[in-house]
């Protein structure tokens, strides 16, 4: 069993012949079956998309309080818009009474419904709320937007490596993932005053 995690290289996956798809696919799941993590090399997502997010990221953090305060989280379980340090508690997922976590996220989903009805389901107020956008920084939302597309065409790259490595014919995971409702977080941790409380932590461990 593999005791460091493993580095994989996705390049060339959908251009490789078939033997170089096979080698990647048995990489990837001997890498989540024995150790359940994995790197990526060659994932196709932009250096720079990921850069100026980043910087886009901390731009925002850096903002006073109030302003990211416009742009807070409305709906309780909707993981849209600005969440304050210490106004989350992922150990209340299960069932501890521990303090709040200390950090602060930004959060934002799926967005480009057009006219389906899927979006408009009696679910679709949690599953999928309108994003939360700042106006500061000017550039937050299509740099946030552009690297959510981005983070999209990877996660359906890495479904046809699953359904190679699971012997599953091409495209087997297309309409389980078409309405999906995945929600990107840009996370901070801010510099501390003082000592944390009993049992506080920066980010509790999710169930």
């Amino acid at each position: 069993m593999a005791t460091t995690v493993p580095v994989i290289d996705l390049n060339g996956f959908a251009t490789s012949d078939e033997a170089t798809r096979a080698s990647i696919a048995t990489m990837v799941s001997a890498a989540l079956g024995e150790i359940g993590f994995l790197v990526l090399q060659g994932h196709g997502v932009s250096s720079t998309t990921i850069s100026e997010t980043r910087d886009a990221a901390w731009r925002f953090f850096d903002l006073p309080l109030a302003e990211k305060e416009r742009s807070r989280k409305l709906m309780k379980g909707a993981w849209r818009g600005y969440v304050t340090a210490e106004d989350e508690n992922l150990s209340y997922m299960q069932n501890e009474n521990s303090p709040p976590d200390l950090k602060e996220f930004f959060g934002f989903g799926q967005f480009g419904y057009g006219d389906d009805p899927y979006y408009r389901q009696s679910f679709a107020d949690v599953a999928f709320p309108p994003n939360i956008w700042p106006e500061q920084p000017a550039d937050f939302k299509p740099t946030a937007m552009r690297f959510y597309r981005e983070m999209e065409g990877l996660t359906e790259r890495l479904l046809r490596v699953f359904e190679k490595g699971l012997g599953l014919d091409e495209g087997y995971f297309r309409d389980k993932f078409n309405h999906h409702a995945s929600t990107v977080r840009f996370l901070n941790y801010p510099n501390q005053a003082g000592e944390p409380l009993p049992g506080q932590l920066r980010c509790a461990a999710p169930p």
